[in-house]
């Protein structure tokens, strides 16, 4: 099975009818044609995104346009059906997630707190650094005075979370 990355996945050019938004993140992404794909994969690609509909739970209430401005990078899941019959499947993140990317942390806010953690997570680079002080200051707050844990009490015993990630399976040809 080849593994086609992330940077592919954004950079994929679909020919297939858009609303006005999607065709505006188009032109801010690269064209990757589908020839090209062919000479990385000859039967199967696989893509690990996120849903650009999709938001990343809590973290919008904090940092408002992670979801939306952040995301505008990744194509929208109907843009795969361009490369043939596809299958999409949701990647909930588990709540001892290491990985570091952006909803990895979602179970432990005290995280997000972490310059250094936050630095490692593009979509905060891409976000203005007043709104992520802000939330950051925020987030803080909120967790000192426990008004977090009596928001989001619900989140705190699930083993998982779906908060937009998708692996996307196009069969090719």
């Amino acid at each position: 099975m080849a593994l086609a990355s992330k940077v592919d996945a954004r950079r994929l050019n679909a020919a297939s009818p858009k609303s006005s938004a999607t065709s505006r993140r188009k032109s801010a992404r690269p064209a990757l044609p589908q020839q090209r794909l062919g000479t990385v994969a000859r039967r199967r690609a696989v893509f690990f995104t996120h849903d650009p509909d999709a938001n990343f739970g809590w973290l919008d209430d904090y940092f408002p346009g992670l979801a939306g401005a952040t995301t505008s990078r990744y194509p929208e899941l109907v843009e795969f059906e361009v490369l043939g019959r596809i299958t999409i499947e949701p990647v909930p993140v588990p709540a001892d997630c290491t990985d570091g990317f952006t909803a990895a942390y979602w179970r432990r806010p005290n995280a997000y707190l972490d310059e250094a953690i936050r630095a490692n997570m593009s979509t905060f680079a891409l976000l203005d650094g007043r709104l992520v002080a802000d939330g950051v200051a925020r987030l803080a707050r909120d967790l000192t005075d426990r008004s977090w844990h009596n928001r989001y009490a619900s989140l705190l015993a699930l083993p998982e979370l779906d908060v937009g990630y998708r692996l996307v399976v196009a069969e090719l040809g």
